[in-house]
C-alpha cells in the first residue's frame, strides 16, 4: 500500500505548545472539569450540548479519542505492542514503537474539560468549513472559552479515509486518529506525539468535523486535539 494510503490521507500540524507563567488563581476560581462519566464505562453520558460539543457523533468520537490516548499515556508498552508492533514489522512505524517502549514512561490520564471541548470542536468546524488546516490563534481561542491556563498545546489533522468517518464508527475513528498521530511520520518534531505523552498535560478537549463530499470524490475528517492544564 502506498505511503498516503498508509497514513489514509491524514495530513498533520507539528507541535503547538505555549507555556504561560501568570498570578496564581485562588482554587475556586480554577477552571472546572466536567465530571458527569457512566461509572459503567467512563464516558460522557449527558447531554453533548452540556459537554461542549455541537452533535452526539463529536462526544461519541471525543469518548473514544480520550480512552485511546490515556492508553498510550498510561500504558505505553501495551499500546505500543497492541497498536504500533505491525508498523514497526512493515518498518512504518517512525520510531514510535520503540520509542513508547523505551523512551516514554506511564504518565497521568487525561480529564475531558467542557471548556477545551468547546474550542476543539468549534474549531474542527472552522477548518472544515473554511477548508483549511492551520492552528491559527490557538492562545486565543481556548481565552475566549473562558479556559485559565498553565500551558497548552493541541494538535490537528484531517483525514478523507472512511474509517476516519466518526458517524458510520466513532471508534474506529478514534484509533485511526490517535495511532497516526503517534506515528507522526513526516513531521520532524514528533511535536503530535509528544502532545499525547506529556505528562504536564492533565485535560483534553477534543473535536471533530465531517465535511460532506463537495465534489472531489470523498468526505473530509477534522479532528482537534486541545490539550491543557489549569493554572
Amino acid at each position: 500500500m502506498k505511503r498516503l494510503q498508509r497514513l489514509f490521507l491524514m495530513i498533520f500540524l507539528s507541535l503547538f505548545l505555549i507555556p504561560f507563567t501568570g498570578c496564581e488563581l485562588e482554587e475556586s476560581d480554577t477552571d472546572p472539569v466536567i465530571d458527569n462519566t457512566s461509572e459503567e464505562d467512563g464516558f460522557l453520558t449527558g447531554p453533548y450540548g452540556e459537554n461542549g460539543f455541537d452533535d452526539q457523533a463529536s462526544m461519541d468520537f471525543a469518548n473514544y479519542v480520550l480512552r485511546e490516548t490515556n492508553y498510550a499515556r498510561t500504558d505505553p508498552d501495551a499500546y505500543a505492542e497492541e497498536r504500533l508492533l505491525s508498523y514497526y514489522n512493515s518498518g512504518t512505524d517512525n520510531g514510535a514503537y520503540s520509542d513508547l517502549k523505551n523512551n516514554y514512561s506511564a504518565v497521568g490520564a487525561l480529564t475531558l474539560n467542557v471548556k477545551l471541548n468547546a474550542a476543539a470542536d468549534k474549531y474542527a468546524k472552522v477548518m472544515g468549513d473554511g477548508d483549511f488546516l492551520d492552528h491559527g490563534d490557538m492562545e486565543g481561542r481556548i481565552n475566549a472559552e473562558g479556559y485559565e491556563w498553565s500551558t497548552i498545546g493541541e494538535n490537528i489533522a484531517w483525514s478523507g479515509y472512511p474509517q476516519a468517518d466518526a458517524t458510520a464508527d466513532a471508534e474506529k475513528a478514534a484509533i485511526e486518529f490517535v495511532l497516526q498521530w503517534i506515528i507522526d511520520d513526516g513531521v520532524a518534531s514528533l511535536g503530535h506525539r509528544k502532545n499525547i505523552m506529556k505528562g504536564s498535560f492533565t485535560e483534553i478537549g477534543i473535536g471533530y468535523y465531517k465535511v460532506e463530499d463537495t465534489g472531489i470524490g470523498y468526505d473530509k475528517h477534522y479532528s482537534v486535539q486541545d490539550f491543557g492544564a489549569p493554572l
